[in-house]
């Protein structure tokens, strides 16, 4: 037995426009966008009453909590020459929880309407709780976290993983990926949260700036880790196809040679990475009273003031990061051996914590972004893959402003695209073994992975 794939040229929009659940989420999220009513502009640096260049020469807040802005200077592989760039160094550990119930065997989610300075959109859909350990603390003297006792004390657990976020931006920053089990699906007290069909979000996992990449990361980690648990909830049969391969031994690579290789990579390769003051940054970055550029890199950072009335608090300011320009982030996925399998690259970037991790097969910010490896296999693209599924997402919005990042996957003959020393063919069953594990699987993958719950997988005979 084999699988053949029917390419969605529109998956989600199609779904949307025929299921009247799905159009309600939309309309929800509309209404809380006008209920925010967010308003973000930038700012100087001085005009601020809560953040400062501080005495080793990082952006940092009065409280000593949050965040910092740092510099880091680290040797840049695919550049491969030292570059220096602004850093997101933010300790505390951040919780994403999901709370789930089961009810008339049909299985809900609570689903949170979030505002964030940097989502385009303004709203997007996100775990029930999505919180720093700040917010919840409430150092910003605000309302408390809604749900937050759910996901620190629950009796039954699905899930529960520290994960890294974006390693470009962050300085070795992780989250608390978590599923909780709730016995009811008790009244939400806000018009922000609503108990949804667990079923019914799959579709909306292939809809550009919906789902916002820590939802995305917490549903990849949990479902397609327990394929299980995706079995018993009466999925549709093309869906039941993926768990196939999610239980699948077939392997192209045994575990063992794939973590070989990593090792490999890690002992021949270092960042070299050190802090420096955020005002001695090289490679062409300009200061400008709390907003820095550079035309060496597609990214830049600014001091921004935020007005919205359905978070914690309903003003602050803070820095933040923005792009110029989208992030290329494709993803090869073909059938060997009966097993649907995934070219990942191997990468390490400024920020992660313990070395190497699984990315995209490509993963770029621009063209001189990429690697040589990563080059190659754009060039070829187009001659040897189909599109299934494609979508834009803002990255986390807390922390970027409008950084769009566009995900393409892409249906493939495995022999007509070999690896490389960065890249290796997985198997989606031994992805699903690390993304129990911390600190394999990027963000990036991870909201790939998310995707592949919209892509309905059907069965061939041949």
């Amino acid at each position: 037995m084999k699988f053949a794939l029917h390419p969605p040229p529109s998956v989600s929009q199609n779904l949307i426009e025929m299921n009247s659940v799905l159009c309600d989420l939309l309309n929800w999220r509309e209404e809380e966008t006008d209920l925010s009513q967010l308003n973000v502009q930038g700012i100087r640096l001085s005009q601020s009453q809560e953040w400062q260049l501080d005495s080793s020469g990082a952006i940092s807040h009065d409280s000593n909590r949050y965040f910092r802005m740092i510099g880091l200077n680290y040797y840049d592989m695919a550049k491969q020459r030292h570059v220096s760039q602004p850093m997101i160094d933010q300790s505390e550990v951040g919780m994403l929880c999901f709370l789930v119930s089961n009810q008339s065997n049909s299985w809900e989610i609570l689903l949170q309407a979030k505002a964030e300075p940097g989502n385009v959109n303004g709203v997007q859909f996100a775990p029930s709780v999505q919180a720093t350990c700040s917010n919840y603390q409430r150092v910003h003297q605000g309302q408390p976290v809604s749900y937050l006792n759910y996901a620190l004390h629950s009796d039954t657990v699905f899930y529960d993983q520290l994960q890294s976020e974006q390693n470009s931006r962050f300085f070795c920053k992780r989250n608390c990926n978590r599923v909780v089990r709730h016995s009811e699906t008790f009244q939400p007290a806000g018009s922000d949260h609503r108990w949804v069909s667990l079923t019914g979000l799959f579709s909306l996992l292939g809809h550009s700036h919906l789902i916002n990449t820590d939802a995305r990361s917490v549903l990849a980690c949990w479902l397609l880790s327990d394929p299980k648990f995706l079995t018993e909830m009466g999925l549709k049969r093309g869906q039941l196809n993926l768990v196939d391969s999610l239980n699948s031994t077939r392997n192209y690579h045994e575990s063992n040679d794939l973590q070989n290789w990593l090792d490999n990579l890690n002992q021949n390769w270092s960042l070299d990475r050190h802090r420096i003051p955020i005002l001695e940054l090289t490679d062409s970055w300009k200061w400008d009273d709390g907003n820095l550029t550079s035309d060496r890199h597609a990214f830049f950072m600014r001091h921004i003031a935020v007005q919205c009335l359905t978070r914690e608090i309903p003003e602050w300011d803070q820095p933040i990061i923005a792009s110029c320009q989208p992030t290329n982030l494709t993803t090869l996925v073909g059938m060997i051996n009966g097993s649907l399998h995934l070219l990942l690259q191997a990468r390490l970037e400024a920020g992660n914590r313990l070395g190497f991790e699984l990315t995209t097969t490509i993963q770029a910010e621009s063209v001189e972004a990429q690697s040589v490896e990563e080059s190659g296999y754009a060039k070829n693209l187009p001659d040897v893959t189909t599109p299934l599924l494609s979508f834009e997402n803002s990255e986390e919005g807390g922390r970027f402003d409008q950084c769009i990042s566009e995900y393409a996957i892409l249906w493939v003959d495995p022999e007509d695209v070999p690896e490389s020393p960065f890249h290796r063919w997985v198997s989606l069953s031994q992805l699903s073994q690390w993304l129990g594990k911390t600190n394999i699987i990027t963000n990036e993958l991870r909201s790939t992975l998310s995707a592949l719950l919209a892509i309905e997988f059907s069965e061939a005979q041949g």
